[in-house]
């Protein structure tokens, strides 16, 4: 099912990193909790985003999708410009 009802937030699927980020960097906060996932990274205006999803063994990249559920992107590699009063969240699905 494409509506999230079927799908639940784990970390089996895959993985996702932030290219070029690293957990040092002073925006990151790796102990941010919100709903059942851990971690974040609070991006300056204007800064230019690319998250990867790579997925575990046995498992395949779905695609990245919006807090209301709607598909935005079937590349495993989403790239998005942060701005002014914006909050972006994207889902992973494996």
């Amino acid at each position: 099912m494409k509506d999230g009802a079927d799908y639940t937030d784990s970390a089996d699927g895959g993985s996702i990193s932030l290219a070029g980020i690293n957990e040092d960097n002073e925006n990151c906060d790796p102990d941010y909790e919100k709903g059942n996932g851990a971690g974040a990274y609070f991006a300056e205006t204007n800064e230019t985003i690319t998250a990867v999803a790579e997925p575990a063994e046995g498992y395949y990249f779905e695609g990245w999708y919006d807090e209301n559920g709607s598909l935005v992107s079937t590349n495993p590699q989403l790239t998005y410009v942060e701005t002014i009063g914006s909050v972006n969240t994207y889902y992973a699905r494996f």
